[in-house]
């Protein structure tokens, strides 16, 4: 291999080198460019979440107060009301999620869901008491109704005082009506305020009108007048039932509204915890975090483009050595021996032209193939200047000459000369080598 194509590969190897280092260097700016980008993000979205979970627990309170509205009056508005306000937060928790990712830690989304599903789980179930407990109560208010219409048109306008029995029925007849509000206001207060002295009052004004439609019953009735007074008892009775049932309900719906309160409560606490209020002081610790991260990014983006330029400039410069390197001067044995610049051409002891350069044809005009094998004393104008330049090479006391050559074309050339012996692996000198450039 020539010197020429151990410089090529030399040169190639050292541009794929830096290709490979620029490539990767390119590739860690990239990285440090995203990482700064991401910060840039984490700034713009770094605000405090708990405003977020200030309107989510908005409607967690509007859900509560018509949820409270609605157990005390069962109006269709209130549980309208309870229905928009739950849809109105699960559609509010998915756009705060979506606008606002980065303030919403890793798996909020989801227990806050899951809590909230639990509560909308138990509020059901309290809707359904509610519903069941309603229809008692319904029963309970249209049985009552129907008792007092009995009584002031179906038995009090037949019985009057001269008839027989007719002041003691007519006593009859009020004291049951008595015993019926009586029985009607008490149980309405009883579930509005459910303890054991109000259930008990209730149970008194059952007891004690049952005895009074017995006593009714024992006295000298009219047809028309037993036939109401035995469907005032079938009333009487049934609600006598509905009352100890809605008790039931109540305890039912009461229970359940506290199992909704504590589900809602859990809801609370998960806002809480996944949407803390920021105090100024952390979130300016945290956007102060966030810049620090920033500098440092840029700072390894720039370190690492200021590395690419140093390492681009020393392989152009090195690339620029080889490609301009001197040539090495073949010696008889193939071995190459440096030198500051390579022979313009080469002759043996005996002064015949054994190799011509490219830059001994740009020089003197001649081609390769016309020098070689040729006289030396061709290129001189003179034999004199020939025969000087002998005895002085030989008497060794200078290897550089300044003299005058001619070239194809018989045109003058002033040269300057540097002979160089070419040596064997023993050190003998084979041939002559001759620098020949230009002198003004």
């Amino acid at each position: 291999m020539n010197g020429k194509s151990s410089r090529g590969l030399r040169i190639a190897a050292l541009a794929i080198g830096e290709a490979f280092l620029l490539g990767g260097l390119w590739l860690g700016i990239r990285r440090e460019a995203r990482a700064m980008n991401q910060a840039v993000n984490e700034v713009s979205d770094l605000r405090d979440p708990s405003p977020f979970r200030a309107a989510l627990m908005g409607h967690l309170g509007k859900i509560n107060l018509a949820m409270e509205g609605y157990l005390r009056s069962s109006e269709p508005s209130q549980e309208q009301q309870v229905n928009e306000s739950l849809a109105d937060f699960e559609a509010l928790l998915p756009d705060f999620v979506k606008q606002n990712p980065k303030l919403f830690p890793q798996g909020a989304d989801d227990e806050i869901r899951r809590t909230f599903g639990l509560f909308k789980e138990s509020l059901d179930r309290t809707l359904e008491a509610n519903t069941h407990r309603m229809v008692s109560r319904g029963l309970l208010e249209q049985n009552f109704t129907q008792m007092l219409y009995l009584l002031d048109h179906n038995l009090r306008p037949i019985v009057r005082k001269d008839q027989a029995d007719g002041e003691e029925r007519s006593d009859a007849i009020l004291n049951i009506e008595n015993q019926t509000r009586a029985w009607h206001d008490n149980l309405i207060q009883a579930w509005t305020q459910p303890t054991d002295a109000a259930k008990a009052i209730t149970a008194e004004n059952d007891s004690r009108g049952q005895t009074y439609l017995e006593l009714y019953a024992r006295l000298e009735l009219l047809p028309r007048e037993r036939k109401a007074q035995k469907e005032l008892r079938t009333l009487w009775l049934a609600n006598s039932d509905l009352a100890r049932e809605s008790f039931v309900k109540e305890a039912l719906v009461n229970q359940a509204g506290k199992d909704m309160d504590s589900e809602r409560e859990q809801v609370i606490a998960t806002l809480n915890r996944f949407l803390p209020a920021m105090p100024p002081a952390e979130l300016e610790a945290k956007k102060g975090a966030i810049f620090r991260s920033m500098h440092l990014h840029l700072a390894a983006a720039f370190g690492l483009g200021l590395l690419g330029l140093l390492s681009l400039v020393t392989a152009a410069l090195a690339i620029y050595r080889l490609s301009h390197a001197l040539p090495k001067i073949p010696v008889a044995d193939g071995m190459y021996r440096a030198e500051k610049l390579g022979p313009t051409l080469e002759m043996d002891l005996k002064g015949t032209i054994t190799a011509w350069s490219p830059a001994a044809v740009t020089l003197y005009g001649y081609s390769a193939a016309e020098m070689q094998g040729q006289s030396i004393s061709r290129l001189f104008e003179s034999e004199s200047e020939i025969s000087r330049l002998g005895q002085e090479l030989q008497a060794a006391k200078q290897a550089i000459f300044e003299t005058t050559h001619k070239t194809k074309t018989g045109a003058s050339l002033q040269v300057r000369i540097e002979f160089r012996p070419v040596t064997d692996s023993s050190d003998r000198t084979t041939a002559i080598g001759l620098v020949c450039t230009r002198h003004s």
